[in-house]
């Protein structure tokens, strides 16, 4: 990030601000956003004189299903902890089957 953000004008981040907590609790048809605990970014562009674009995509939850079980959430929530990062379980269509696949559903997204 900082290395990014030393070489000066020309140089471009993208952020997502969320990150894991976000991922683990997507679902369609709602948008929770992490944003209270995530305020560095706002910190190193100010050092920086690095300008910031927010940016929201309405919809980006609704193209993918996030598996979500009371045990393999706890388990997800670990590896979070252990990892940093986190591994959502997800799903969405088939090629042929509409009920279940690795391809995103035909949903729009608003930006």
């Amino acid at each position: 990030f900082r290395n990014i953000l030393s070489r000066g004008s020309g140089s471009t981040i993208v952020c997502v601000v969320g990150g894991a907590a976000e991922a683990l609790h997507a679902s369609p048809g709602r948008l929770e956003l992490h944003l209270m605990q995530r305020k560095g970014f706002v910190r190193q562009a100010l050092i920086y004189g690095a300008s910031l674009v927010p940016v929201i995509g309405l919809g980006e939850n609704d193209i993918w299903e996030v598996y979500q079980s009371g045990a393999l959430h706890s388990l997800q929530l670990r590896l979070q902890k252990l990892l940093g990062f986190a591994i959502p379980v997800f799903f969405g269509r088939g090629v042929f089957s509409y009920g279940f696949g690795f391809l995103p559903h035909r949903r729009p997204i608003d930006v």
